[in-house]
Formats: C-alpha cells, structure tokens, sequence
C-alpha cells in the first residue's frame, strides 16, 4: 500500500493564489535595527534606564520591543493570507484525486476499508510495467489537472518574479545558517563574560582592613558598624570603577554583535521591500521561506536586545546596590528608587 500511496503522491501539491486583504503593512527591518540603542556609558547612566525595583523602563527599549513584537504579528498575517484558499484547495486536491482513481477502476472507499482489496491493489501496482504505471498515473491525474481551482505550485514557483524567488532563496539560506548565527553571537557573549570574571577576580587596593564581624551579626556593635563604614567608604568606588570596566566589555561585545548583524539586516530589508514582505509571492513555499525571513531576523535582533537588557539591568544593580554587595554579598538586595 505504500508503493500505491507514493504513486499517489507524485500528484499532490500545495498551492496558494489570491491577493492580501487590508493587512498592517510590516515595518523597515533596517528601521527598527537602527533603533537598538547602545549601552550606556557608566553604571550611573544605566540606573535612569530602569525602576527602583531593577526592572528595564527605558521608553526607547520598551517601545521598540513591543514594535518588534507587532512586526511579528503583521508578518503573521501575511503569511497565513491564505490558509482558506490553501484548505480549499485541499479539498478540490482530494475530490479530484478521488475521482481520478474512479476513473482508473479503483474503490477509495473501499480500499480503505477493504485490506485484502486493498492488497489486491497494492499487486496490481506491482505487476504493472512502468509504461502502464505511467499511463494510469495520467489517467489518476486527469481529474486534477483539469481542475481550474487547483493551481500548480511548480508553475507558480516558475512564475515568480525574480524578485520573490531571490528573496525566498535568501530565506531558506538564513535559516539554514540559525545555528552558525547562533553560535558565533553566543562565542562573542562568553567572550565578554570570561573578559568580566578576569577583570572581577583582581583584588582591591583597599587600605582599610575588613571588620572581623559581618556588619549583620548580632556581634557587630557600633563601633564594628562604624568600621564597616570606613570600609565600605574605600570599597564602593573601587567596585563601581570595577563594575564600569565591565560594562565598556559588555559594550564592546554588544556593539561586536550588532556589526556582525547589520548586513544581514540590511540585505534581508531590501528582499522584504522588494516583495511586499512576501505578498507578492504567488508560490505558498515561497511566501513560506520570505515570511519566515522577516522573524527570523526579528528573532536575531530580539536576541541583541535581550543582551541589551541584561547588561543594563546587571549595571544598574551594582550601583543600586553596591553598598549592600560589600556588607551583605549574600543578602538580597531590597532596591531604593533613589
């Protein structure tokens, strides 16, 4: 039965024809790239991009995250345009094969629920030469072929402007290469983070001597408090000269992964523009590969961003809290606004 079914399936295809509905026109991907904003310079810069409570505000990465989340909806739309036509198409795909294999001599309902007939079939097949599969296949396909309502994708696919076949090679190229991109921003990140804990794991030149007694013990009377004060007067600039050392790394790095990203946006731009982000497509595969372009390339700049966020969120920690990280390194820090 399965050499019959895969006959069968030499006639099989999916298509798709129709123009858009109204649908939100998606944005630039070089417009929204351009607004990934840098990292600030200093940790007391990253403070005004979050709340008291260490949570990102910043307006300029709040608003772009949501647009990159509204041009992954436009997107959408254009690529489930036609899902109806696709599905009816479907189904005149499979009323047309079905009389197709009336016309040959062969029972559908009957070999599906008939196994010894449907053996029987399955011999047939076997026993044909392949001039006589040839010739029933024509006979199964007539039904289809003839059927105005059901386009053929491969002359769809030919049919394509250049434009819309250029863009859906580009697509299927981007995603076939997500793993490489992946990896090689990932290297640049652990990079940073290897760079960091170097740079963290160099002493201070402190010249106050810690307090023997942690500043929260029950041990530490007024007089250790006000060692602890001393001391920390010493430390805290030291770690914020530290913590501002680490953030030109994760800026470096970022502004690394934004570099390797731009001409990756700027080509994918110009195939999007090119063809209405894939509605100029008349084939449904490559409406498929230009739509799934587009989020893909919003994905990889979602992932900038969340690097983004990171960095200033771990920022603006250590200024917020930087005293408690020197009296209290395992205590959770309780942020002031101010």
């Amino acid at each position: 039965m399965r050499y019959f079914m895969f006959c069968l399936s030499l006639f099989l295809g999916c298509a798709a024809s129709g123009q858009l509905q109204a649908a939100e026109i998606p944005a630039s991907l070089q417009a929204l790239f351009n607004r990934i904003p840098k990292l600030p310079d200093t940790i007391a810069a990253a403070t005004r991009w979050v709340d008291g409570n260490g949570e990102l505000v910043a307006p300029q990465v709040l608003q772009l995250t949501a647009d990159l989340d509204a041009q992954k909806n436009a997107v959408s739309v254009i690529a489930n345009s036609r899902n109806d036509a696709v599905q009816d198409q479907a189904m005149a795909q499979m009323d047309s094969l079905n009389q197709g294999m009336a016309n040959a001599g062969i029972d559908v309902q009957r070999m599906q629920s008939d196994p010894a007939y449907a053996r029987q079939m399955q011999d047939r097949m076997h026993s044909m030469s392949p001039q006589e599969l040839m010739a029933l296949s024509q006979k199964m396909s007539q039904p289809m072929q003839n059927n105005p309502g059901i386009p053929n994708e491969a002359q769809l696919l030919a049919n394509d402007s250049p434009a819309v076949q250029r863009a859906s090679e580009a697509g299927a190229a981007y995603s076939g290469a997500q793993v490489q991109r992946i990896q090689a921003s990932e290297a640049i990140w652990q990079k940073a983070a290897a760079d960091a804990k170097e740079l963290q794991a160099q002493p201070y030149n402190v010249k106050a001597a810690r307090p023997r007694s942690d500043w929260d013990d029950v041990s530490c009377d007024k007089g250790c408090q006000a060692q602890w004060d001393v001391y920390v007067a010493q430390v805290l600039p030291l770690l914020e000269a530290r913590a501002n050392q680490v953030l030109q790394i994760q800026k470096q790095a970022l502004q690394q992964h934004s570099d390797n990203l731009a001409s990756a946006v700027a080509e994918a731009d110009r195939h999007m523009q090119a063809t209405a982000f894939g509605a100029d497509a008349k084939s449904q595969l490559h409406l498929a590969r230009i739509t799934g372009y587009d989020t893909a390339v919003v994905g990889d700049m979602e992932q900038l961003l969340d690097h983004l966020r990171r960095s200033v969120e771990q920022a603006a920690y250590v200024k917020q809290c930087g005293t408690q990280m020197i009296r209290s390194p395992h205590a959770i820090c309780q942020r002031n606004p101010s």
